[in-house]
């Protein structure tokens, strides 16, 4: 989604993973202003179908595979699967909704239909983070507090002028 916001054209991806690049999807905010996985799953596939005008170009499970395993690979970390010795990260969906069902291919459900808003539970390295919409790390008034607070002294240090309305004084 980067390469879409800052308009630097899409990667070529069929390229790169045939060159032996370990490649892999990730989320960085600043550039593409999002952070769901599941929507960078989505727009992985429809801009490399667009880049090739070939609706073969890219399926779910490239995606998938991208945003896991590869993702994993890339960063030399032990994790994207679930099997023993690797690392128990994994997100749980929640796929008894509407909007995901019927589902007859749970990966292409996933990536064609699912959001961040689905994950009911994030377990890292075998430890929950993340149950029933709370964090069981961090209170999430307080970073979304200490963030404002941040935003607000790096604007005023920067001399920038805030939009009214946008951000609490």
């Amino acid at each position: 989604m980067s390469n879409e916001y800052l308009a630097s054209g899409p990667i070529r991806l069929k390229e790169l993973l045939e060159a032996g690049v370990r490649t892999g999807l990730g989320a960085d905010g600043a550039a593409g202003h999002q952070v769901d996985l599941f929507q960078i799953m989505r727009q992985a596939v429809y801009v490399q179908r667009l880049a090739r005008l070939d609706p073969q170009a890219s399926n779910a499970q490239d995606a998938f595979w991208l945003a896991t395993r590869g993702g994993a690979e890339m960063l030399g970390i032990d994790a994207g699967q679930l099997s023993e010795g690797k690392l128990a990260d994994m997100a749980l969906v929640n796929l008894d909704q509407a909007h995901l069902s019927p589902c007859f291919d749970v990966v292409a459900s996933l990536v064609y239909c699912a959001s961040g808003r689905d994950v009911t539970t994030t377990i890292v390295n075998g430890q929950v983070i993340y149950e029933n919409g709370e964090s069981q790390c961090v209170s999430k008034q307080e970073v979304v507090a200490k963030a404002r607070e941040h935003c607000t002294a790096l604007i005023t240090r920067l001399g920038v002028v805030k939009p009214a309305g946008l951000m609490p004084a």
